[in-house]
């Protein structure tokens, strides 16, 4: 389940009950940044200057924002007539029960969330019917998308099966295929285009997949063509680069490097830290 906008829509009025019930602590707080509107300045500083009064959402900046959104939003889902089993990372939730109690619980959430600025997102893709069974229980959902746990993206993680964990790599190294022939094209700023590079793109979009999932040989070849493709784009902005500069660019920038970091060196890596870390805290 997923919320459209859920931090800039969610009622103020709705957390500051939230953090009345649930963490009164920060009341005085809460209210002396929600209760009254704040201003937003669009074009400040020119004679067309405008302020525009923000009455909904967390604000931008704020170091609590997620928290009070959360006490809001927990407050929210508290009111709920249906009892099931669901968590949430921020707007982001997973629910679980028998098609009947989902399907109230939808209408409940597309009924009652919208007054308090809590839409479900409907996109395909965004509020999704996961089950064994799609083809039978998805009649019942029909303004969402349905899949099959083989099929399963979680917060941008692929949880299905190989076949499924292959294609999900695919898109993303194809994204970044596309992404670096774009900056590749940046020639009169090399430094902005390798910037961008090392921020947005390559080992930057993939490292949270890379975390997820396992290394295998086909992965390996996959993330290769992405690499690939960074170097393609560094050598398209700087030059030709000889096979000791391709080795350096990928040390950190304080170690003399660019910073771009190959996603098949790291991979094993970056699956190890993370398998560490869960099981640590949660074993």
């Amino acid at each position: 389940i997923d919320f459209a906008n859920a931090f800039n829509n969610i009622s103020r009025f709705l957390i500051i009950r939230g953090a009345q019930q649930l963490a009164p602590d920060l009341l005085p707080y809460t209210v002396a940044a929600y209760a009254e509107p704040s201003s937003l300045f669009l074009g400040n500083g020119t004679p067309q200057a405008k302020i525009i009064p923000s009455r909904e959402g967390v604000q931008q900046g704020d170091p609590l924002g997620p928290l009070l959104f959360s006490l809001g939003l927990a407050l929210f889902l508290g009111s709920s007539p249906e009892i099931i089993r669901d968590r949430w990372f921020l707007d982001d939730g997973f629910a679980q029960e028998c098609p009947e109690k989902l399907r109230a619980f939808l209408d409940w959430l597309l009924r009652e969330g919208p007054p308090v600025g809590l839409v479900p997102n409907l996109d395909e893709g965004k509020t999704t019917l996961v089950s064994n069974f799609p083809d039978l229980v998805g009649p019942l959902f029909p303004e969402i998308s349905s899949c099959s746990w083989d099929e399963l993206e979680l917060l941008g993680a692929s949880l299905g099966n190989s076949a499924h964990v292959a294609r999900h790599f695919e898109a993303q190294v194809s994204d970044v295929i596309a992404h670096a022939s774009l900056l590749s094209h940046l020639r009169s700023e090399p430094q902005l285009g390798v910037w961008l590079l090392r921020i947005t793109g390559g080992f930057s979009k993939l490292v949270f997949s890379l975390r997820n999932h396992p290394p295998s040989s086909s992965l390996s070849s996959c993330l290769l063509a992405a690499d690939n493709a960074v170097l393609d784009c560094v050598e398209a902005l700087v030059g030709p680069l000889d096979e000791s500069a391709r080795i350096q660019i990928k040390f950190r920038v304080k170690s003399g490097g660019l910073g771009l970091r190959a996603a098949s060196d790291h991979h094993e890596a970056c699956f190890k830290a993370s398998n560490t870390f869960v099981v640590s805290r949660y074993a």
